[in-house]
């Protein structure tokens, strides 16, 4: 089950999901709160009578019904909203097609009601908005009126657009989920026989993995399993005066649905995040009240984590409470206990004040927190990004003092968070799997008395084919880039020893984060690698203005020997102040002047500026050459060095040597 959920494409959906029903906690934290106040209501004789309302147990119950019926509205709503989003559909089309459909298949389920809502969030509500909006998405290129979305009228023909897709997609909707709904049909009617066969507690045992199988889908467990299964098995009686609803209530699912107790208090015990913390203690007071629906929806739903102890520990406490009503000699009253009693005052109660129960019913808890602790401590650290920071600093061979340095950079938007952390859990997998390399392009000379040269660039290997580093965004998102920045340093130390065995090691330019330079541990320790090697370190402009810290930084690796190039120079927000003010022994033409080389206007800017290089005693390299025409334009203008895909690709270490052995000076002779 691990593996199928951490797949990339289920993933993805289960972010999705999982961002679908974050946003539904406010409903389902109000539909809690009105259950707790009906209990209360309803055990204390509570009622409210003022000039304006009148409010009593009665009331508040039909609330709460009203509310759970509208519970899968909610649900298929928020899902199609961050589908749509997900997929690139209009998030307004996609949640009215959801809620069409959704009204639609209800009204066809029972003609003789007009509207007749299931209690709870109903399978549907999950499978519907998935279908609509994949559908709407589907055909949208074939049916889309292709109005004009920009203009004084845009807003408009934004949704016109929509207007044959949006019938098309409710259509094919509608089939699908008829469809399924009839196929599905006989396998309900075929299990439910099945189960009947089976023995009263081998039944019940059946029935309560199913629902917490449910409730782990985001689907209301216990109101569905009742509706597939019955009722009856909940009104017999397992032990005199004991029936197996209340056996359920003391002994299997202590807390809520999934033993709730157990899971709010490791919450407390070990999540390392603040906010699983603070979720824990707003679902306090429910969780007393055995009301788990907030922490279901918060935290357990398509929580690959906590998949084991969520489904299985009811059936462990189900086993051991059959075992303690078969070898200890409790009495049960009479007593009628409603689902909202706290545990152990239920046991205390049902029992008549046997300790030994309510004993046994903290050993349980005891028991299925310890269990929920080391499922709660695995979550907590996958979603940490301090721990994914240790976690890849370990991956790729750093001290474990700079892999849990403190100050790192937190995401910001909450709508990306959930995917960050599966995006890097990802990568340090794939680290782990050494699927990172180090490529080098080839720097020719322009002149045969000039100097031959390496970039290390980083490369991905995806599945045998090699790829750009695609992750970088995400790399630098989460503050990782010195430690990505050290490791290149390392593989190219180990190239550079490789080369000098060869007898040729040519200067090897490495690129370096501006975060780099803020981290003093970061740089000395690039300095105890590379001390004594012929390296450049290209540098973007944006890291001459990172601070005093950065400054001291790039003096130290001057001091140390080190030659600094300006990387990208022509792009973004390049300014001649760089030249000017700070020291440095190469600029590098960024492929955006390249390409102007051939316009009289670009050459001359971009002359002037090797000129003023020149006179500086600084270096300039033309780098993104891709044509004939670029290659005789900065040849001509007078740069030092050259590199781009006009001479070579980035290539593995290797057949990047055997190419500069083989290769001349990159512009041709006068």
């Amino acid at each position: 089950m691990s593996k199928v959920l951490s797949h990339e494409r289920v993933a993805l959906l289960i972010v999705t999901l999982q961002e679908a029903f974050a946003a539904t906690l406010p409903f389902f934290l109000l539909t809690s709160i009105i259950a707790l106040l009906r209990f209360l209501f309803g055990y204390f004789h509570w009622q409210v009578r003022t000039e304006f309302f009148f409010l009593n147990k009665y009331q508040l119950w039909q609330l709460l019904e009203t509310f759970n019926r509208f519970a899968s509205f909610v649900a298929t709503a928020t899902i199609a909203y961050f589908f749509a989003r997900r997929i690139n559909v209009s998030p307004v089309i996609a949640t009215m097609l959801s809620i069409a459909t959704l009204i639609s298949y209800f009204e066809m389920e029972d003609r003789l009601h007009l509207l007749k809502l299931p209690y709870g969030f109903a399978p549907v509500a999950l499978f519907n908005p998935l279908v609509s909006t994949f559908a709407l998405r589907a055909l949208s290129p074939y049916l889309s009126l292709s109005l004009p979305e920009t203009g004084g009228k845009g807003h408009m023909y934004r949704h016109l657009n929509h207007l044959f897709t949006f019938v098309a997609a409710y259509m094919v909707t509608m089939a699908v989920l008829r469809f399924s709904a009839w196929a599905f049909a006989p396998c309900c009617l075929f299990l439910k026989e099945a189960f009947q066969h089976l023995s009263a507690l081998l039944y019940f045992a059946m029935r309560d993995f199913l629902a917490q199988l449910l409730w782990f889908v985001g689907v209301h467990g216990d109101r569905l399993v009742n509706g597939l299964m019955g009722r009856e098995i909940l009104k017999a009686e397992i032990a005199p005066h004991l029936t197996f609803a209340e056996f359920n209530r003391l002994f299997v699912v202590i807390g809520g649905s999934g033993v709730g107790l157990a899971l709010f208090l490791a919450l407390l015990v070990r999540a390392r995040e603040r906010s699983l913390r603070l979720l824990a203690l707003v679902s306090a007071p429910f969780v007393v009240f055995n009301i788990n629906t907030l922490l279901i929806y918060a935290l357990v739903v398509f929580n690959r984590f906590l998949f084991f102890p969520f489904v299985f520990l009811p059936l462990f406490n189900l086993a051991a409470g059959y075992a303690f009503l078969r070898w200890v000699p409790v009495r049960f009253s009479k007593v009628f206990l409603e689902w909202n009693t706290p545990p152990f005052l239920d046991g205390y109660l049902k029992s008549g004040g046997d300790l030994r129960l309510v004993a046994f019913q903290g050993l349980l808890v005891a028991v299925d927190t310890l269990v929920y602790v080391y499922f709660v401590q695995r979550y907590s650290q996958a979603i940490s990004l301090e721990w994914q920071l240790k976690r890849l600093g370990q991956n790729l061979r750093l001290t474990e003092a700079l892999a849990s340095r403190a100050g790192i950079k937190a995401f910001v938007a909450y709508a990306k968070l959930i995917e960050a952390h599966a995006k890097l859990e990802s990568l340090v997998r794939d680290l782990r799997e050494e699927n990172l390399e180090v490529f080098y392009q080839p720097v020719l000379p322009a002149r045969p008395s000039g100097e031959y040269g390496l970039e290390a660039l980083l490369r991905y290997r995806d599945r045998g084919e090699i790829r750009g580093p695609e992750f970088l965004d995400l790399i630098e998102d989460a503050g990782l880039a010195s430690l990505v920045d050290l490791w290149v340093c390392k593989r190219v130390k180990r190239d550079l020893e490789a080369m000098r065995r060869q007898g040729r090691v040519p200067r090897v330019s490495i690129n370096l984060h501006p975060d780099t330079f803020l981290s003093d541990e970061t740089v000395s320790l690039i300095i105890q690698t590379l001390k004594g090697e012929a390296v450049t370190f290209e540098i973007v402009e944006r890291s001459f203005l990172a601070g005093e810290r950065a400054q001291a930084n790039l003096q130290r690796l001057r001091q140390a020997g080190f030659a600094i190039s300006v990387d990208d120079f022509g792009s973004g927000y390049s300014s001649l102040d760089t030249i000017i003010k700070y020291p440095f022994y190469e600029l590098k033409l960024d492929r955006n002047l390249v390409e102007t080389v051939e316009s009289p206007k670009g050459r001359l800017v971009t002359e002037s500026i090797v000129k003023i290089c020149h006179q500086i005693g600084a270096r300039v390299v033309a780098e993104g050459v891709e044509t004939e025409g670029q290659r005789n334009g900065v040849c001509a203008i007078g740069v030092d060095r050259v590199q781009g895909y006009f001479f070579a690709p980035a290539l593995p270490l290797s057949e990047a040597l055997r190419y500069l052995e083989r290769t001349g000076p990159g512009c041709p002779e006068a």
